[in-house]
């Protein structure tokens, strides 16, 4: 008897507890010190727009991409930024929830607020170099249009993959960057469009002169049939109305002169200009040095 009323208390106390909210994660302070180690999984979802199996299969890949470079790959969703910054909300979450493997906290980190349709990447330590500004316009160009069409396990998992991508390339040669994209992507990361990059073929060069000079000739001809009545004139007599013209006396007078002056710049042999490419930086509130990119979906 004890052991069935004991089942059956065991029993309603699960159901309480399954039918308890998950307790979101705090925001995070908006200052202090990088924690040493990681409060939370890789996989926030506060949001709540994920359901448990699919949230699962993220974190698998997210702790399986993690361990086999060393760094951390993160993704979180939260309700809303409550006037917050995206961008310093990012870096705060990171530093003060102890992301980042090493010394140098090596990660990355996806963020995405729901409420404010918004989302961030915030990078560390050597994850800085290999997503460049280039290579976050490459991963981007992917995931933000399964963002908007609410399609967010498949927007996270391209996230992972394409991360994956990212930091292999980095291992084997130069990273995604200016000018070292993959094929079908423009320099700054963004996808080509690949209608407009067709060359024509070649034989509508000689084609295109061939009409134009056809409706040159045309036009003139059009011209020519209208003129008719025209005939050369050795002088202009014909065109003057007798007596409406008679000039008695011509003189010149010097009113003024004006004189522009314009200087030429010299040239500056050490202004190189930006040579772009490469990871833009920041500090967060914590002095940590971060890279980034934010958007709207």
């Amino acid at each position: 008897m004890k052991k069935r009323i004991t089942a059956i208390v065991f029993a309603c106390v699960l159901v309480l507890v399954s039918a308890l909210p998950a307790f979101a994660v705090p925001a995070p302070p908006y200052s202090g010190t990088v924690a040493d180690e990681r409060a939370y999984p890789l996989l926030v979802d506060d949001a709540d727009i994920l359901s448990d199996y699919d949230e699962q299969r993220l974190l698998t890949k997210l702790e399986s991409i993690s361990t086999k470079w060393d760094m951390d790959v993160a993704i979180v969703t939260i309700e809303n930024l409550d006037s917050r910054d995206i961008e310093a909300y990012t870096d705060d979450f990171y530093d003060y929830y102890g992301y980042g493997r090493g010394d140098n906290h090596d990660g990355i980190m996806f963020l995405i607020s729901m409420g404010d349709r918004k989302w961030h990447i915030t990078t560390t330590g050597s994850a800085i170099n290999i997503f460049t500004d280039a290579g976050q316009n490459y991963i981007m160009s992917t995931v933000q249009p399964k963002l908007s069409a609410g399609t967010y396990y498949d927007a996270f998992d391209s996230f992972i993959s394409l991360c994956d991508d990212c930091i292999d390339q980095a291992e084997n040669g130069d990273p995604y960057d200016v000018n070292n994209m993959p094929d079908g992507y423009d320099a700054d990361g963004t996808p080509q469009d690949s209608q407009s990059k067709e060359p024509l073929p070649l034989f509508w060069i000689p084609l295109s002169i061939v009409i134009a000079l056809v409706v040159a000739l045309l036009v003139g001809m059009h011209y020519k049939n209208e003129l008719k009545t025209v005939r050369f004139k050795a002088e202009a007599n014909s065109y003057v109305v007798p007596g409406s013209m008679n000039i008695t006396v011509s003189n010149d007078h010097f009113i003024r002169s004006h004189v522009t002056r314009t200087a030429i710049p010299k040239s500056n042999d050490n202004d190189f200009g930006s040579s772009g490419g490469g990871s833009s930086t920041h500090s967060s509130s914590s002095g940590s040095s971060h890279g980034g990119s934010s958007g709207s979906f």
